[in-house]
């Protein structure tokens, strides 16, 4: 994608790199990913909404997910 990749710094970086390798299938997932880049869509991106249900108990609605792509702007959204 052309995104240098960057390492998960904190917890919940690292939580939704393993949710985002599960959901994409991919084995390196940067925190500077953006999901639709790197493989999601729509249908992805509702599991990736009930997973971060699942794993943080915080509900992300798929509008702020489709205005947020990027993973470090999901962690900052969940913290």
């Amino acid at each position: 994608t052309g995104v240098e990749y960057v390492s998960p710094r904190n917890v919940t970086e690292e939580k939704l790199v393993a949710i985002w390798q599960e959901i994409l299938g991919r084995e390196l997932v940067g925190i500077k990913d953006n999901f639709f880049e790197v493989g999601g869509h729509s249908l992805k991106a509702t599991r990736l909404a009930s997973q971060v249900y699942k794993t943080f108990e915080v509900k992300l609605a798929l509008k702020e997910l489709f205005s947020h792509a990027v993973l470090e702007e999901q962690a900052r959204l969940i913290e």
